[in-house]
């Protein structure tokens, strides 16, 4: 069975955007869970932010998997400690 999977656009064209459109687009996943099984985001690093990793966390208790692409620049790709959810 193919997973349903579901692109997320929350940066604008340039690659840039605000921590709330994030939060908004991770909140949209969450209330289709029912729709959704992988939520496909591109994100940029700004360094750790509390408000995105809960609400990618809540995501994942819900059920949801998150593909998480960064831009090609080294100095704009987030770390692995930023973007980690657990499975629970």
């Amino acid at each position: 069975m193919v997973p349903r999977l579901r692109p997320v656009k929350v940066l604008n064209k340039n690659g840039l955007g605000w921590s709330t459109w994030i939060i908004a687009g991770i909140g949209w996943v969450a209330a289709n869970v029912d729709t959704i099984e992988v939520a496909s985001i591109s994100l940029r690093d700004t360094g750790f932010s509390r408000a995105e990793h809960d609400a990618i966390q809540g995501a994942v208790d819900l059920g949801v998997a998150f593909a998480i692409a960064a831009p090609a620049s080294a100095s704009s790709r987030p770390s692995p400690s930023s973007w980690t959810a657990t499975a629970r």
